[in-house]
């Protein structure tokens, strides 16, 4: 893109924009396998305690 546009400063921020909103997504998403594999454990857990109590 050329400056004769005026297009180079708004896409020079919108690049900078995705790059954090990519950054956010992959943070949430390491969030949830986290939490995923703690249910996963606490669902087991669960379970044990079932077969104990029966």
């Amino acid at each position: 893109m050329s400056d004769e546009t005026g297009l180079a400063g708004p896409i020079k921020e919108i690049r900078r924009s995705l790059k954090i909103l990519i950054a956010g997504l992959e943070s949430t998403q390491s969030l949830v396998d986290t939490l995923d594999r703690e249910v996963s454990k606490l669902k087991k857990q669960v379970d044990a305690l079932k077969e104990e109590v029966e």
